[in-house]
């Protein structure tokens, strides 16, 4: 209760401080000012910082033009900089406040959360405050605000990372185990660490996730390890960057850490210092999480979009629209701005593309594209929009045709040969 009496006094203070320079900002352009506020817990480890460097280029990449900026959510660590460096990082209640008194009426704070914990939940709280101080004419909290979600939050997503994470292990975990540590925590929603840890038990042998504090923990680890029969182990961090954790509670020289438990019962192990914000396919996840939130931003900014194909505007009969994470556009104008012709394919019930040896093809109501006859997952299922065209996920062309897609500062979507 007090935490809240806390964030009210503050939203009142900040509120008279905006107020005071809202007169300033009358003449800003009739465009709305766009900005990104990346939100992590923070790092005081400097060998630790190109992973958060590494999320900043990939979403700058994505939404050229926008204003990027980061806060970090532990006053510790943002303490132990300031002390250290004179650098000073902001909380993200003062990096809203700082925005929109520079003019900022539209945010997207992105988090970069593994799982919608407490953190997610008291950083939902500071945009839901921010969100109450909304007025007409919008002079105390950013006119629109969205939020991004953390890395697992629907089932696709655990599905992704867990592939992503895949990526790194050995050729052959049949006789080199994998042993990922999580952070682990004692909220409900920790119960994702189970749900990943089951799905890396299915999909990939000897894959076993255990948490610092939490469940699965090392004993469970452990357990597992023994009854899989391997002599070997390879330690992964499964979070965000290689600091203080990784270094000391995983591949410490310290007796309890995890490398010198595992050694001492008789395993050989190796350990990946690299951070999961140093892993493309992880990062992608966060940056679609994002382009979910832009498009959240203003659902009439989604409708009036413009989609351009190197530059060209496609003229669409039926306008883009969110479905969930991703953007469904149609498929005919899309592939034939990209050199395809398009036909129907009425036998198979699909629309056809095809250019130079390649041909795709999509079947209403599927989550399954045919490129070259073979299946390929789509990240949502084909749609029948009203006018009887096919609607597909514009994330297939940046996953399976080598593709860049981003929005731009002005709210467009671009796709561009890589």
């Amino acid at each position: 209760m007090q935490g809240i009496k806390r964030l009210i006094m503050g939203i009142f203070i900040v509120s008279l401080v905006l107020l005071s320079v809202a007169p300033a900002m009358a003449g800003e352009s009739e465009k709305e000012k766009k900005a990104i506020l990346l939100v992590t817990f923070g790092t005081g480890v400097q060998s630790a910082m190109p992973a958060y460097n590494n999320l900043e280029q990939a979403v700058k990449d994505a939404f050229p033009g926008v204003e990027v900026r980061w806060a970090y959510t532990s006053k510790l660590i943002r303490d132990k900089i300031a002390k250290r460096g004179g650098r000073i990082v902001d909380a993200p209640f003062t990096a809203l406040s700082k925005l929109r008194a520079e003019g900022y009426g539209k945010v997207v704070v992105q988090s970069d959360h593994i799982f919608p914990g407490q953190e997610y939940s008291d950083l939902l709280e500071v945009v839901n405050s921010f969100l109450t101080l909304q007025t007409p004419e919008g002079e105390f909290g950013p006119r629109k605000m969205s939020l991004g979600r953390p890395l697992l939050y629907h089932h696709a997503d655990y599905v992704d990372a867990s592939e992503a994470i895949a990526s790194q292990f050995p050729a052959d975990t049949a006789s080199n185990a994998v042993v990922l540590m999580g952070h682990g925590s004692e909220h409900p929603s920790a119960s994702a660490y189970g749900k990943l840890n089951d799905i890396l038990r299915h999909e990939y042998k000897n894959v076993f996730l255990g948490t610092v504090e939490g469940y699965p923990s090392l004993e469970e680890v452990k357990k597992d390890l023994a009854a899989s029969g391997v002599k070997r182990a390879t330690l992964i961090p499964f979070m965000n960057i290689a600091g203080d954790h990784a270094l000391n509670d995983l591949d410490g020289d310290e007796e309890d850490s995890w490398k010198s438990q595992l050694n001492r019962l008789g395993y050989e192990t190796d350990t990946q210092l690299k951070g999961l914000l140093e892993n493309k396919a992880i990062v992608d996840i966060f940056v679609k999480h994002l382009a979910a939130a832009m498009a959240e931003l203003d659902e009439k900014s989604l409708k009036d979009a413009e989609v351009r194909v190197n530059g060209e505007k496609i003229a669409y009969s039926e306008p883009p629209r969110a479905d969930g994470d991703l953007i469904m556009a149609q498929m005919r104008p899309t592939f034939e701005a990209m050199g395809f012709s398009v036909s129907w394919d009425e036998n198979e019930g699909a629309a056809v593309a095809e250019k130079s040896g390649l041909t795709v093809s999509f079947r209403p109501g599927s989550g399954y594209a045919l490129v070259n006859g073979v299946e390929t997952a789509l990240d949502a299922e084909c749609q029948a929009a009203n006018n009887g065209s096919t609607m597909i996920p514009l994330s297939f062309f940046s996953k399976r045709l080598g593709y860049s897609v981003n929005w731009d500062a002005d709210g467009n979507i671009n796709i561009f040969n890589k």
